[in-house]
Protein backbone atom coordinates (compact mmCIF):
# COMPACT_ATOMS: atom_id res chain seq x y z
CA UNK A 1 0.00 0.00 0.00
CA UNK A 2 1.26 3.46 -0.91
CA UNK A 3 2.10 5.42 2.24
CA UNK A 4 2.45 8.95 0.87
CA UNK A 5 1.81 11.08 -2.18
CA UNK A 6 4.40 11.62 -4.91
CA UNK A 7 5.59 14.69 -6.79
CA UNK A 8 3.10 13.81 -9.52
CA UNK A 9 0.29 14.45 -7.02
CA UNK A 10 1.71 17.86 -6.04
CA UNK A 11 1.83 18.83 -9.71
CA UNK A 12 -1.95 18.30 -9.89
CA UNK A 13 -2.47 21.29 -7.59
CA UNK A 14 -3.19 24.82 -8.74
CA UNK A 15 -1.01 27.63 -7.40
CA UNK A 16 -3.84 28.56 -5.02
CA UNK A 17 -4.06 24.99 -3.69
CA UNK A 18 -0.28 24.88 -3.23
CA UNK A 19 -0.53 28.10 -1.22
CA UNK A 20 -3.23 26.59 1.01
CA UNK A 21 -1.10 23.50 1.57
CA UNK A 22 1.91 25.65 2.52
CA UNK A 23 -0.25 27.56 5.02
CA UNK A 24 -1.47 24.35 6.64
CA UNK A 25 1.88 22.55 6.66
CA UNK A 26 4.19 23.13 9.59
CA UNK A 27 7.41 21.21 8.83
CA UNK A 28 8.31 18.61 11.41
CA UNK A 29 11.26 16.32 11.85
CA UNK A 30 11.00 13.29 9.54
CA UNK A 31 8.65 14.93 7.04
CA UNK A 32 9.54 14.26 3.44
CA UNK A 33 9.73 17.43 1.38
CA UNK A 34 10.01 18.04 -2.35
CA UNK A 35 12.25 20.88 -3.50
CA UNK A 36 10.86 22.17 -6.81
CA UNK A 37 14.03 24.20 -7.36
CA UNK A 38 16.45 21.28 -7.10
CA UNK A 39 13.88 18.74 -8.33
CA UNK A 40 14.54 16.32 -5.49
CA UNK A 41 13.03 15.15 -2.25
CA UNK A 42 14.66 15.05 1.16
CA UNK A 43 13.88 14.29 4.79
CA UNK A 44 13.47 17.12 7.27
CA UNK A 45 16.14 16.52 9.90
CA UNK A 46 14.86 19.00 12.49
CA UNK A 47 11.94 21.37 12.95
CA UNK A 48 14.00 24.51 12.25
CA UNK A 49 15.42 23.19 8.94
CA UNK A 50 14.34 26.10 6.74
CA UNK A 51 16.06 28.72 8.92
CA UNK A 52 19.34 26.85 9.17
CA UNK A 53 20.25 24.95 6.04
CA UNK A 54 17.98 26.62 3.52
CA UNK A 55 17.96 30.28 4.52
CA UNK A 56 18.71 31.41 0.96
CA UNK A 57 15.76 29.50 -0.46
CA UNK A 58 12.22 30.67 -0.97
CA UNK A 59 9.77 28.61 1.16
CA UNK A 60 7.54 28.46 -1.91
CA UNK A 61 10.09 26.07 -3.45
CA UNK A 62 9.08 23.35 -0.97
CA UNK A 63 5.99 21.22 -0.47
CA UNK A 64 5.48 18.14 1.70
CA UNK A 65 4.99 14.68 0.26
CA UNK A 66 2.06 14.04 2.59
CA UNK A 67 1.67 10.74 4.38
CA UNK A 68 -1.67 9.04 4.95
CA UNK A 69 -1.62 10.34 8.53
CA UNK A 70 -0.94 13.93 7.46
CA UNK A 71 -3.81 13.81 4.97
CA UNK A 72 -6.15 12.56 7.69
CA UNK A 73 -4.94 15.44 9.92
CA UNK A 74 -5.77 17.98 7.19
CA UNK A 75 -9.22 16.51 6.69
CA UNK A 76 -9.91 16.48 10.43
CA UNK A 77 -8.66 20.04 10.88
CA UNK A 78 -10.90 21.35 8.14
CA UNK A 79 -13.90 19.36 9.43
CA UNK A 80 -14.16 17.58 6.11
CA UNK A 81 -13.56 14.09 7.42
CA UNK A 82 -17.28 13.43 7.44
CA UNK A 83 -17.30 9.89 6.13
CA UNK A 84 -15.22 8.25 8.86
CA UNK A 85 -16.93 4.88 8.43
CA UNK A 86 -16.19 4.85 4.71
CA UNK A 87 -12.51 5.67 5.31
CA UNK A 88 -12.27 3.02 8.03
CA UNK A 89 -13.62 0.46 5.58
CA UNK A 90 -10.92 1.47 3.10
CA UNK A 91 -8.04 1.34 5.60
CA UNK A 92 -6.62 -1.80 4.00
CA UNK A 93 -7.42 -0.77 0.44
CA UNK A 94 -4.45 -0.27 -1.87
CA UNK A 95 -6.21 2.95 -2.95
CA UNK A 96 -6.42 4.60 0.50
CA UNK A 97 -3.67 7.11 -0.27
CA UNK A 98 -5.31 8.08 -3.57
CA UNK A 99 -8.76 8.38 -1.99
CA UNK A 100 -7.45 10.61 0.81
CA UNK A 101 -5.51 12.75 -1.66
CA UNK A 102 -8.63 13.34 -3.72
CA UNK A 103 -10.44 14.57 -0.61
CA UNK A 104 -7.52 16.81 0.37
CA UNK A 105 -7.41 18.35 -3.12
CA UNK A 106 -11.10 19.21 -2.82
CA UNK A 107 -10.61 21.22 0.37
CA UNK A 108 -7.36 23.00 -0.51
Amino acid sequence: MKQRITVKYLNELTDEQKGCLREWWKPKTHDIVYDFNLKKEFHVEHDNWLNEGYADYDPKDFLPLLSIGQMIEILQEYDRFVDVINIEQKMFSPHLCDDLWNEVKRIL
